[in-house]
């Protein structure tokens, strides 16, 4: 597992590299669309050797799994246009704009949720719980690495009174 963090680390060395500058506009969306395509990589290089599927077991999550992801990438969308907005108008946010966009992510973050709980049933029909544990632990890990160009990238919303 430390191997795989420390290749997801090294890969993202590049996205780092951006981090001298702010990020704005269409920058954020590229940037997150890379991050997208280089864990979408990883998930299918990294799932099937962490979870070691038998093949009975293979035949019935890849399918979930495929449509799981379909639903949690229909989220991402909605999380990356949230940044889109965010990055387009954080200079000059009002609170009318942050308190919508509060709302929308934490709309988001249930849906998140939401889709997370419901497949772990379905998961469970095709796998044992400490494979889906360990589906779950790898899932997190991949999406946090996703997000730490965009954590390094994106500035903090200033107070008003900083302006």
């Amino acid at each position: 597992m430390r191997r795989i963090v420390a290749i997801l680390i090294l890969s993202l060395a590049p996205f780092a590299a951006i981090a001298q500058d702010v990020l704005v506009g269409d920058e954020v969306e590229a940037l997150f669309a890379k991050a997208r395509d280089f864990m979408a990589t990883e998930r299918e290089t990294l799932m099937p050797e962490e979870l070691a599927l038998t093949s009975s077991e293979a035949d019935a999550f890849w399918p979930i799994y495929e449509a799981y992801r379909d639903e949690i990438e229909a989220l991402n969308d909605e999380y990356a246009a949230l940044l889109q907005n965010f990055a387009d108008g954080f200079a000059t946010m009002t609170d009318a704009e942050a308190s919508a966009m509060i709302d929308e992510y934490f709309l988001i973050e249930s849906g998140l949720i939401y889709v997370r709980q419901r497949y772990a049933r379905e998961f469970l029909e095709a796998i044992p719980p400490r494979k889906l544990v360990r589906l779950y632990q790898m899932e997190n890990k991949i999406d946090a690495m996703a997000q730490l160009p965009l954590i390094i990238d994106i500035p903090l919303l200033q107070d008003a009174g900083d302006r």
